[in-house]
C-alpha cells in the first residue's frame, strides 16, 4: 500500500518529509532486511533461506566492481548514493518471490521449488519506490532496474505520456530514447 498516514502527510513527521542519505539509507535496510528475512533472495544466493552468502558477494563485487559494500546490512550506513543505487539495482535484478518450499520431511530438504521474479520484482520495486521518491528531489526505480530522477514538477506528462502511433522507428524510438537521457541521473542539458 502507498498510502501516507496522517502525520507525514500533514508534515508534523520530520522523518516524512525529503529525505536525506542517512535515513534513506536506513529505511532501505529495513526494506531489505523484511526481503531477506522473507527470502526473495534466496533463488539467486546459493545458501540458506533467509542469509545471502558467497554466491551472491562475489556476483556484487564482479558486477558492481566495488568492493566493501557487502554484507549489506553491515556496509549499508557507509554507503555513498552511488553505492546504495548500485546496490538497489544489482538487488533488484536478484530478486523472486519463493512460492513453495518442500517441506522439511520430503526427501528435497527444507528449500524453495518454485519462484516467481516478475512478482518479486514488483514488490521489490514498489517498497523501494515509496522510498526513492522521497529521496532527495525524487527518483524511482523503473521496470528495467534502473533508478531514473522523477521528472519536475509540471513534466510529468510529458515524459510519461504514451506518443500516439506515428513513425515508431523514427519517432516514437526517438522521443523514448530522448526522455530516458533527461531522466537518467546527471544528465547535461
Amino acid at each position: 500500500m502507498n498510502r501516507k498516514y496522517y502525520s507525514i502527510r500533514t508534515g508534523k513527521n520530520p522523518d516524512g518529509s525529503r529525505l536525506d542519505i542517512p535515513r534513506f539509507v536506513t529505511f532501505f535496510k529495513a526494506v531489505y532486511l523484511e526481503f531477506l528475512k522473507n527470502d526473495y533472495f534466496y533463488e539467486n544466493s546459493g545458501d540458506v533461506p533467509g542469509k545471502l552468502g558467497s554466491d551472491i558477494e562475489a556476483q556484487m563485487l564482479l558486477d558492481i566492481r566495488k568492493p566493501d559494500l557487502w554484507p549489506i546490512e553491515e556496509k549499508c550506513n557507509n554507503y555513498s548514493e552511488d553505492d546504495l543505487f548500485d546496490v538497489i539495482e544489482f538487488l533488484y535484478d536478484r530478486v523472486s518471490e519463493p512460492i513453495h518450499r518442500y517441506d522439511e520431511w520430503s526427501n528435497h530438504g527444507d528449500s524453495y521449488d518454485t519462484f516467481d521474479r516478475e512478482t518479486g520484482k514488483q514488490e521489490f520495486r514498489d517498497r523501494i519506490n515509496q522510498l526513492l521518491c522521497d529521496y532527495r528531489e525524487g527518483y524511482e526505480l523503473s521496470e528495467n532496474g534502473e533508478i531514473l530522477e522523477s521528472p519536475e514538477q509540471g513534466f510529468e506528462e510529458l515524459v510519461l505520456e504514451n506518443l500516439p502511433p506515428y513513425d515508431p522507428e523514427n519517432v516514437e524510438q526517438r522521443v523514448e530514447s530522448a526522455s530516458l537521457k533527461f531522466r537518467l541521473s546527471r544528465s547535461s542539458l
